[in-house]
């Protein structure tokens, strides 16, 4: 079956080039979409078949993307049905059609992988729900809603009783986060608390190997929650989550922490994984970096450097060149910006002057 917009391999000179363009568009596809497809713990439909067919397709020199692809799918233990009886089946009249060649299928399945570039690591702040678990001071919820005040999240829900947030205590931890603090929603069991989101991640201090780390949580969450809502669960101060509660959230996570003292403060393990989800999502734009002196302009400066330190007696006039070598190296590390290294010259032509006035008063003085 042919494509409109596929190369058709054909023979010759012109098929073996056009077998080579892509086979790299192919790789291309693959080392663009691989980190994505293997960063979650499942694959959506069809994109076993899809791997099988990158498998099958990719050229020899490619070996360590397909053996990488391979471990992924052995990993999760999928079982990948055969290309070919996929799309023999998917078409009508499917059971008397010809099946396709595996270049073929590959070529279907790098354009499939254009597809999953919805995604894309971080996590939006504001697509995320701290979900607190029967708390029982207020103090904490009240410093928790602060920290995620200043990390940009603003929605909070908690599962069972008012722990007393309209306490005078309460109200001073949440200093500038009171909107926060007033807007808790309240909710009788986790799971009607998480009811509405798409991905779920658990905290707990205890040993798990395949516990997230809050850095993998920030990076990868956003695409696990594939474009829905997010709820982070903390579990009560004393005992943390149970393990029926920990059942629900599709992921865990635990913050690494000295064994001395592993056990954090509510409010400083929201603010971590807060801050985390912040670092993982692009903000503002950054302001443009200043313009750096060009290299003419910092040798200038260091010219003038030279004549003025000179006039001072604080280089060598035998051997200048040391120190000024190393002048220029910190010049050079600093970066100086073109009014810096105007700054430099105006300090060098003044310890000129004053060295020409000391050297003025001292031959008056003979």
């Amino acid at each position: 079956m042919k494509r409109e917009g596929l190369v058709d391999p054909g023979r010759g000179v012109d098929a073996r080039r056009a077998r080579g363009s892509e086979e790299r568009h192919l790789e291309l596809a693959v080392l663009l979409q691989l980190e994505a497809v293997a960063g979650r713990d499942g694959l959506a439909h069809h994109e076993a078949d899809l791997l099988a067919a990158v498998v099958d397709a990719l050229p020899l020199r490619s070996g360590a993307i397909a053996r990488e692809v391979g471990r992924q799918v052995e990993r999760r233990g999928l079982e990948v049905r055969a290309v070919q009886e996929q799309a023999h089946l998917d078409e009508p009249g499917g059971h008397d059609q010809p099946r396709d060649g595996p270049r073929e299928r590959a070529r279907d399945g790098a354009q499939d992988l254009q597809g999953l570039a919805n995604y894309t690591a971080g996590m939006d702040p504001a697509s995320v729900d701290v979900v607190l678990v029967r708390p029982r001071n207020p103090a904490n919820v009240a410093a928790a809603c602060r920290a995620l005040k200043n990390m940009g999240l603003g929605s909070v829900r908690l599962v069972g009783d008012d722990p007393g947030l309209g306490r005078p205590e309460a109200r001073n931890l949440a200093y500038g986060a009171w909107d926060l603090l007033d807007s808790v929603r309240f909710f009788g069991g986790l799971r009607q608390a998480v009811a509405d989101a798409t991905f779920v991640a658990g905290t707990s201090g205890r040993e798990d190997p395949t516990a997230w780390s809050p850095r993998r949580l920030a990076s990868e969450g956003g695409a696990r929650a594939a474009g829905g809502r997010t709820c982070l669960v903390f579990g009560p101060e004393s005992s943390g989550l149970t393990g029926e509660e920990l059942s629900l959230c599709h992921a865990r996570v635990r913050i690494a922490s000295d064994p001395e003292q592993p056990s954090l403060n509510l409010a400083q393990a929201v603010l971590i994984l807060a801050y985390e989800i912040r670092l993982s999502h692009p903000g503002e734009p950054e302001a443009p970096a200043m313009e750096r002196a060009a290299a003419g302009e910092l040798e200038a400066a260091l010219g003038e450097l030279e004549e003025g330190l000179l006039g001072i007696g604080y280089l060598n006039r035998d051997n200048p060149g040391a120190i000024l070598a190393e002048l220029r190296l910190l010049l050079t590390r600093a970066g100086p910006t073109s009014r810096e290294a105007s700054l430099l010259r105006g300090l060098a032509r003044q310890i000129r002057w004053a060295a020409g006035r000391i050297a003025g008063g001292a031959g008056e003085s003979r």
